[in-house]
């Protein structure tokens, strides 16, 4: 049931190691949510709210702490 768009954020040993940015909501068009996989091997994906990761200055490489 979610209403809004999202980013998510793909890591590997606490390092980010893709970003998938504006991930649009499921609609009355499409009503299935986007099927997301990682292009590089992930131990774990965080999911923000789209615009997240710019609007932080999250990228490739940077570092997450406190997991």
């Amino acid at each position: 049931d979610m209403k809004f768009a999202l980013d998510f954020l793909w890591l590997n040993q606490g390092v980010v190691t893709e970003v998938v940015a504006n991930v649009p909501s499921p609609s009355q068009v499409k009503p299935n949510p986007a099927r997301i996989r990682p292009q590089e091997p992930a131990d774990s994906v965080i999911e923000v709210p789209a615009g997240w990761a710019t609007k932080h200055g999250i990228s490739v490489g940077s570092v997450v702490e406190g997991l």
